[in-house]
């Protein structure tokens, strides 16, 4: 009985014995198993900062990029914003040139009509008696005593008060004005406005008197000129040049705001001329938008 009492217990120490080792090598197992997991872990972590560290390096590549490509856009801007006013500069000249050879045409216009008007005009009068028509004193009969012909076909001055032709009045002013000579264009267009106030071009000649000013650089009488052309002549061909160059003046003036609501009033009324246009352009060239 002793000896079966022994036998079991002996039997039940081994079970026990067993089982710790088993436990043992389970947890053992067990600690390999996580210890591998954890070396995945820092091997995944590892390749997640080298990703990282790699599109970190793209980003500031990417952002060096783009600064370069600000800076290359900026100075394109520059650029193209001085071409653009250089372009407007010529454009003006241009315009100017236009209305140079606008004006030359009119006084050539002006000059066949005259020369028209003196071709259908009668090639001579009735002498007064005792003329021939080639001018001299008639001859006396054969065998009398010869009289001293007296031509009387030389120019004689226009009698005093008596003015020139509108024509001829309008082309020497404007021949001064393309020599340089304004005073005497000035004087020559003044002349011309008060003695032919209401022909096609008693507004080109008020329009020229404001760009003799314009071009002595005396640009308050060159604005009031100009303003004279609008006001008086509203139906004039010049009243969108002369609203153009009355801002030009302003602007000279550094009566900036004047300027800005003259342009801005050619491009409301005249939004089709070309004054407009160049207005727009010049609006612009002062970093404003037209309305």
């Amino acid at each position: 009985m002793r000896a079966r009492s022994a036998s079991f217990f002996l039997g039940g120490d081994v079970m026990r014995a067993a089982g710790i080792v088993v436990l043992f090598l389970f947890l053992g197992a067990g600690v390999g198993h996580a210890s591998k997991e954890m070396d995945q872990l820092m091997v995944d972590v590892k390749d997640l900062q080298k990703q990282v560290a790699t599109l970190q390096q793209s980003i500031k590549d990417v952002t060096l990029q783009m600064v370069n490509v600000q800076a290359r856009l900026q100075e394109q801007m520059t650029a193209l914003q001085k071409n653009t006013a250089d372009l407007s500069i010529k454009v003006d000249e241009l315009g100017q040139r236009m209305q140079v050879l606008t004006e030359k045409m009119q006084m050539a216009s002006t000059q066949l009509d005259s020369i028209s008007e003196k071709l259908t005009r009668p090639q001579y009068e009735a002498p007064p008696s005792g003329m021939t028509p080639s001018g001299f004193d008639a001859q006396p009969p054969i065998g009398g005593p010869a009289t001293p012909a007296s031509p009387t076909g030389s120019p004689t001055p226009p009698p005093s008060g008596v003015l020139p032709p509108p024509d001829q009045i309008y082309n020497t002013a404007y021949t001064d004005y393309i020599k340089g000579n304004f005073d005497l264009a000035i004087a020559g267009f003044r002349q011309y406005i008060t003695n032919y106030p209401s022909t096609q071009l008693s507004d080109n000649a008020q329009y020229w008197v404001g760009e003799c000013y314009y071009s002595q650089k005396r640009y308050d009488q060159a604005v009031d000129e100009f303003n004279k052309a609008v006001l008086n002549y509203p139906k004039g061909d010049k009243i969108p040049s002369a609203m153009l160059k009355k801002g030009y003046a302003l602007l000279e003036l550094y009566r900036t705001g004047d300027a800005v609501a003259a342009l801005q009033e050619l491009i409301d009324k005249y939004g089709v001329s070309d004054e407009a246009r160049i207005a727009k352009q010049r609006l612009q060239d002062l970093g404003l938008k037209p309305r």
